[in-house]
């Protein structure tokens, strides 16, 4: 009866250079163990003994291994954990190439929020500046403009206004600075007394029994200055007061022409 080949497994090396080796159930491999530490080394070919009798510089390997069984558990053992901490670092790799991925895409996003932030912001920036730029533009046109409106206004009240002077008497012979005057504007009670803008304001024109020309209110507007006064009239109330306000904004705070 024919002796059956050991099972595949780990044994003791029989050429005496490892601790152990693989045994593929038909040859030797040349996978070792030395103290758990797992390498490669070819298995040695079997040496012939020399004429004399005396065995060669190296016994001759055995072809067949001797059973350890220790040594097999051992060894696999120690493969098990190798290929186990392998898959861990594996696994470990994998899930660190993954947080670095994630992380790239958070960084990445966040500076596409940053930027799409920044760009918002010098939008808005952008469009205030266009838009004081326009408010600026507008009110100095409307500051050029403001003294020919008040000039053609103040014709409509009978008042004589050119060049940033007021002009009174026959032919405009006397005439006097704007700047520095101040205009009020003034009605006329059912007495005869004065009912100031702010009082008009307060109570209303159409709340006091005010003198009425054919049928319609009457305002006054003066305009004076230090030691000289103008005045005139006129039945748009709204106008007269929009020409006392601009013109004090113009020439009551000193404001040079």
């Amino acid at each position: 009866m024919a002796l059956q080949a050991p099972q595949p497994g780990w044994y003791v090396d029989p050429s005496g250079r490892h601790e152990y080796r693989y045994w593929s159930g038909a040859a030797w491999t040349e996978h070792v163990v030395d103290r758990g530490e797992p390498s490669v080394e070819p298995f040695p070919p079997r040496q012939r003994r020399q004429k004399s009798g005396h065995e060669g510089s190296q016994p001759a390997a055995r072809l067949e291994p001797e059973v350890d069984n220790e040594a097999i558990w051992k060894a696999e053992r120690e493969a098990k954990r190798q290929a186990q901490a392998q898959r861990d670092a594996e696994r470990e790799a994998e899930r660190e190439a993954k947080r670095q991925a994630q992380a790239q895409r958070d960084a990445e996003r966040k500076a596409e929020r940053e930027a799409q932030a920044a760009e918002r912001r010098a939008k808005a920036e952008a469009r205030a500046a266009n838009e004081a730029r326009k408010r600026d533009e507008a009110q100095a046109a409307y500051a050029r403009g403001l003294p020919k409106r008040l000039q053609a206004s103040a014709q409509l009240l009978g008042i004589k206004v050119k060049d940033g002077w007021v002009y009174k008497g026959p032919f405009g012979s006397l005439a006097w600075p704007a700047q520095g005057s101040r205009a009020e504007l003034y009605a006329e009670d059912n007495r005869g007394k004065r009912v100031t803008l702010t009082r008009i304001a307060l109570t209303g024109i159409f709340a006091l029994g005010l003198k009425k020309k054919t049928g319609k209110l009457e305002v006054h507007v003066t305009i004076s200055g230090d030691g000289w006064s103008v005045s005139g009239r006129t039945e748009n109330v709204e106008g007269a007061h929009a020409f006392v306000t601009e013109w004090n904004g113009l020439y009551g705070r000193g404001v040079p022409n």
